[in-house]
């Protein structure tokens, strides 16, 4: 199973990968046109661009048009003859949107507040679901929307955890920096009261 996912994630990057760079540098460089950012904002947008035109093509763009539209209400239905392959399918959805609860918060701050960043997925998910049902490029599947929700809110916590990390990390460096500027100031005294 695990296989199954890395060679899909391997075929879609291989598949994807060079328009998504793409499409992000171009966005960088129509982005620095209109108004000059720093590095840090040039590389989000790089990023939050190639990650939705990925999303965009796999969900979208890779499908004939006209062949599937159909509702599946069918929750968790797992296949006897092939549950390796519904398996995979179901964290591949999981896995799919991680990135995106993730990187929403980094660089949208509205995105920080749990409700915005929790739902998000569940948004981007629904509205991919029906635009596939809509222009007949796939099923509308509820249970696609729950494992991308999962999958978004699983990358929010993550970006909850780091930022906490963050400050933890940074707090014990300016604690060390004032021990090592208080042992500084300490030896100085020290001098003066020996010389």
């Amino acid at each position: 199973m695990i296989y199954q996912i890395l060679s899909d994630i391997l075929y879609y990057a291989v598949h994807y990968g060079a328009g998504a760079m793409t499409v992000g540098i171009l966005t960088v460089l129509a982005a620095d046109k209109i108004k000059k950012r720093d590095a840090l904002e040039k590389i989000y947008i790089g990023v939050m661009s190639s990650y939705i035109f990925m999303v965009i093509s796999l969900t979208l763009l890779s499908r004939e048009p006209g062949v599937y539209q159909a509702v599946d209400l069918t929750m968790f239905d797992v296949s006897p003859l092939l549950p390796v392959l519904y398996i995979a399918h179901y964290l591949e959805n999981l896995v799919m949107l991680m990135p995106l609860g993730f990187m929403l918060p980094t660089g949208v701050r509205m995105f920080r507040n749990p409700l915005f960043g929790m739902t998000a997925g569940f948004f981007a998910s629904s509205c991919i679901e029906f635009a596939q049902y809509y222009t007949r490029l796939g099923t509308f599947a509820p249970d696609d929307i729950l494992a991308n929700s999962i999958g978004s809110a699983i990358g929010f916590v993550i970006f909850v955890l780091m930022k906490k990390f963050y400050k933890i990390v940074n707090s014990l460096a300016v604690i060390f920096a004032d021990r090592q500027k208080a042992y500084q100031t300490r030896g100085r005294e020290n001098r003066v009261y020996l010389a």
